[in-house]
Order: structure tokens, then C-alpha cells, then sequence
């Protein structure tokens, strides 16, 4: 089959991308702009999610059997900044993915990468049941793609969503918490830092492994039904204690090498995610392999020292 993925740069399409290539698959890549960019997967090919002639024009050049939809805005506390922008690429880009599809190949299977954050300061555990209720421009616009999504479903386009709570490794930003406390844990541990600034450390996250989520999102494609799923992994930590864990793998006391700076906290705060799976256990039989923080701590720690 021949595979495009939108965000071939980032964590989710890094992985993705290998694990299409491994299953025998012609992989394309999206990049925004060519240049020295090095993936272990595929070919990579020039688009611009907010451009729906640049969309149009990759679509129907590659004929794509399976579209991950992965690009866009990844930070969600940075997207107060710049809320048109966030709209246009992680909203508009998805319905621009739509009308190509729709145009050039209306028999593709199209996964669309929604996020927990449309669901807000919901209760937890969330669901795909839990009322769509987004509180930062991020959340919007993914929700927008989401519901858009159910929408061109309805006209026969094959639409899957996955409602992807937070997932790390070391191929995310350093903006990302898990990244960011492991960078900065490697960097003290070899007398390079001695502290640090943070936001809200009393959140808490379902974090996951990004390896785990790239494996339910193939499995959704390769599902008999197009469906909405939440990925997670069941259990949630506090920002506190996973950078106490991190830490203490490097020997280090967190507390000791932080100063919390309350310029970082965003302007509404998701106090608790934590994500019910039932589902996705159930419809695709995926289970995350990286279930809890311990573990996701020495797949981190892991692959930094690979690095």
C-alpha cells in the first residue's frame, strides 16, 4: 500500500513511518519545506496543510491508500499565542486532508490524530463518550478536525479518529514535559545545568509511550469499520512525580534543581486526564505495552542514552 503521513518530522511520524516501512508499505512523508531532513523511512514529498492547492496537488500525485493525518500545532499551552494559525493548520489542515481525499481518492482510509485535550477539564477517567468541551485554542481546533471528520463519514469517507492523550518519547519537542525533564536530568547529571523553571507541577497526565500509539493508530486503518477511539494508557501520574522519577533514575532530587515559575502556568489548566481504553481493548485489541510510569521512565531513559 502506499502510505502518506502528514508530520513525518515529529515523534508520532517517526515512528509510524518505520512501522509502515517494516509492514512492506511505500511511505511518504510530509515535510513543510525539503531540506536536510533525515527519517528512517520512505520518501519524503513537500505540503502545507494551510495551502489547499499544495494539498490537492500531493494527493493526487502519490494516490494515497492510507492517510495519517498527523501535522499541525503540538503544543497546546503555546497555542493561546497564536490562535489563528493553530485554527488553520490543526483544524482547517485536517478538512483540507478531507476535500482532497474526497476529490482524488474517496476509497483512501484517513486516520486523523484528535487529542484528549477536546474533551477539557472533564472528570476522569474520559471516554469516547465524554462530552467534547475544549478550553484552549489547541483543544478547539483538534476538536473541529474531530467533528469535521464525523461529518465527511457520513458522506462515505472512510474517517478514523483517534483521541490521543498525551505519549513521549525521545523524538518529542522539548516543550514536552517528559523530554524536557529528562533533557534537563541528563544535562545536571553531567554538570552542564543546576536547575530549571517550571509551571504547574500538580496536574496530572495518562502518558504513554509514542511506539505504543502509533500501533493503534495502523490497527484503527486496518479495522473492517471506520471508528473513534480513545488511546491512553489507564493510569494517569502528576507532573511532580514523574519529574521525581526521572530524576531519581539519574540519582538526582528533583526538588533540589527546579524553580517554579507561575509565568509558565497557562492561562486554564486541565487539572486531570486520564484515559478509559475499554474500548479500543475491545474493537482493535490494542493494548499499550508501555502501561505505567515506571515504565515509561526506563523506555525514556533508555532511549537517551541510545541517543
Amino acid at each position: 500500500m502506499r502510505c502518506l503521513i502528514t508530520g513525518s518530522l515529529g515523534q508520532d511520524g517517526y515512528y509510524l513511518g518505520k512501522l509502515l516501512q517494516e509492514q512492506g508499505h511505500e511511505v511518504f512523508g510530509m515535510v513543510y519545506r525539503k531540506g536536510d531532513h533525515s527519517v528512517p523511512f520512505g520518501t519524503l514529498v513537500r505540503g502545507d496543510l494551510t495551502d489547499s492547492v499544495s494539498i490537492n496537488r500531493l494527493v493526487e500525485d502519490i494516490r494515497p491508500d492510507e492517510i495519517y493525518n498527523l501535522g499541525g500545532f503540538s503544543h497546546s499551552g503555546q497555542s493561546y499565542g497564536t490562535p489563528e494559525k493553530v485554527l488553520s493548520i490543526n483544524g482547517m489542515g485536517a478538512v483540507r486532508i478531507y476535500e482532497a481525499a474526497r476529490r482524488y481518492v474517496p476509497n483512501a482510509r484517513i486516520f486523523q490524530a484528535s487529542s484528549s485535550e477536546i474533551f477539557g477539564d472533564a472528570q476522569a477517567p474520559q471516554s469516547e463518550d465524554t462530552r467534547v468541551s475544549p478550553i484552549n485554542p489547541y483543544g478547539a481546533a483538534k476538536a473541529y478536525a474531530h467533528h469535521m471528520g464525523e461529518v465527511y463519514r457520513t458522506q462515505g469517507l472512510w474517517v478514523s479518529c483517534g483521541i490521543l492523550f498525551n505519549h513521549a518519547s525521545m523524538h518529542s519537542g522539548l516543550e514536552h514535559l517528559p523530554h524536557k525533564f529528562l533533557n534537563y536530568a541528563f544535562e545536571i547529571s553531567k554538570g552542564r545545568a543546576t536547575t530549571f523553571r517550571v509551571g504547574s507541577l500538580h496536574t496530572k497526565r495518562d502518558i504513554g509511550w509514542a511506539g505504543d500509539y502509533v500501533k493503534a493508530m495502523v490497527m484503527m486503518l486496518r479495522h473492517n469499520l471506520p471508528i473513534n477511539l480513545v488511546i491512553g494508557t489507564g493510569n494517569s501520574v502528576s507532573m511532580k512525580e514523574l519529574g521525581e522519577e526521572i530524576f531519581q533514575s539519574f540519582g538526582l532530587k528533583f526538588s533540589d534543581h527546579i524553580e517554579v515559575d507561575p509565568a509558565l502556568y497557562r492561562p486554564s489548566e486541565i487539572s486531570h486526564t486520564e484515559a478509559d481504553i475499554t474500548r479500543a481493548m475491545k474493537t482493535i485489541g490494542w493494548i499499550p505495552w508501555i502501561s505505567d510510569t515506571a515504565m515509561l521512565v526506563d523506555m525514556l531513559v533508555g532511549e537517551r542514552a541510545a541517543a
